[in-house]
């Protein structure tokens, strides 16, 4: 199918797709199992690099908003494909939400993570943490799938985070909201070299609360951590 491509604000290559097909979904020209154009065709259809169309549809796609199905084509997800909307999740896409409420809303969930950690994590839990940290920091761009990993570490270190906290609720809404982040995380390795020394910082920064048992430390490791992300993420 084929929809019509408004012009193109200031904003990234990247976000002005991802936003393009939220406007799409949102004035319903864009519908639950339709058949997305080829890379090829969104390259022409948008003016932009295949290369930046892969990683919008890419970001979609871990939203759920997108079925990547190799060999027969992307589509708008439907209730019926293996990854389910989350309609919150999808609710947040479409919100459009102001940097201020963006930061408020991860500063508020990671100080009660971490106070939970606090009183609820076990050895076995800090062991897993710490060695998600090193091996994050030890990664190697001549790594197979270097990209990928380099994502996945960082989204795990947050749930195990979450997991150490040992109250499903909490676990949970902690998973949604960083899988709403992975945008700006993306954004933050663009900033950094390939191995992500500040991201591995941000890390440490909020792990050590959990590994002194101090909840003493848990304002400001969040706001210094907050302070790093924003600073990578240029626009949240």
């Amino acid at each position: 199918m084929t929809f019509e491509i408004e012009s193109k604000n200031k904003e990234s290559t990247v976000d002005y797709i991802i936003n393009t097909f939220k406007e799409l979904l949102e004035k319903k020209e864009l519908k639950p199992g339709d058949k997305i154009p080829s890379e090829t065709e969104l390259s022409q259809m948008f003016s932009a690099s295949r290369g930046s169309v892969r990683e919008a549809l890419k970001i979609l796609s871990a939203f759920g908003v997108v079925d990547i199905q190799r060999g027969n084509g992307s589509y708008i997800s439907t209730g019926e494909t293996a990854d389910v909307i989350n309609p919150i999740l999808f609710g947040f896409l479409l919100m459009n939400p102001s940097e201020e409420e963006v930061i408020d809303f991860r500063a508020c969930i990671e100080r009660n993570v971490l106070l939970l950690a606090i009183k609820n994590a076990n050895d076995e839990d800090i062991k897993k943490i710490n060695e998600n940290i090193i091996r994050f920091k030890n990664i190697s761009p001549d790594e197979k799938d270097f990209k990928e990993k380099k994502l996945q570490l960082d989204l795990q270190f947050h749930s195990l985070l979450g997991k150490a906290t040992h109250n499903g609720f909490i676990e949970k809404i902690y998973d949604f909201a960083m899988q709403y982040f992975v945008p700006s995380i993306l954004r933050t390795y663009e900033n950094q070299d390939a191995v992500p020394v500040k991201s591995v910082k941000s890390h440490e920064i909020l792990f050590e609360p959990v590994l002194k048992k101090d909840n003493s430390l848990i304002e400001n490791a969040v706001n210094e951590s907050i302070k790093i992300w924003k600073s990578l993420s240029v626009t949240l």
